[in-house]
């Protein structure tokens, strides 16, 4: 089971007859399947979010609300404040990350997702056949380089600054 940030609610996978339902707070939701993602609540435990197989497609579920479906969903990130959610999802065989149910950008690869401690700001790293960069807040940084290191890692301080380590022809 997972308990919220503020410990008043408790979410986890029941098996209910051959279904497999998100249960949460002893309420159950719809039969899914046998392929539910582990569920996620907000820093404040006023949203929750989980993914499902629906057929071949992988859907989110906000708040017991469907989003849009895709061939894979993953990596779930609540902002700090609690009130934008991200993913990656990948749609044949692109990737891009969705930000309260808008898909932006498109490429091969996206990675590690990061809010700034203000919520104000999200940065992920993004592969394309120029090379990794850094995306915030949906736009692309000019430069490239042929890889960001510890898997493509980002992190924001403490205040809104952006950091990575990338190499590009064996430089740093």
């Amino acid at each position: 089971p997972l308990f919220s940030p503020d410990s008043r609610h408790v979410a986890y996978i029941g098996q209910i007859g051959q279904s497999w339902r998100m249960v949460v707070d002893q309420s159950q939701g719809p039969s899914c399947g046998s392929n539910l993602g582990l569920p996620l609540f907000s820093p404040d435990a006023s949203r929750l979010a989980y993914t499902v197989s629906r057929g071949k497609s992988f859907v989110a579920i906000v708040n017991g609300v469907e989003q849009a479906p895709y061939d894979e969903v993953a990596a779930m990130l609540f902002s700090p404040d609690s009130r934008r959610l991200a993913y990656m999802a990948r749609r044949q065989e692109r990737e891009f990350v969705v930000v309260e149910g808008q898909g932006q950008g498109e490429h091969l690869h996206c990675a590690a997702l990061v809010f700034s401690a203000d919520s104000q700001h999200l940065a992920y790293s993004a592969t394309d056949a120029q090379g990794t960069t850094l995306v915030v807040d949906g736009q692309a940084s000019r430069q490239t380089c042929q890889s960001i290191l510890d898997n493509g890692r980002v992190a924001f301080d403490a205040g809104t600054c952006l950091w990575a380590i990338g190499y590009r022809d064996g430089q740093l």
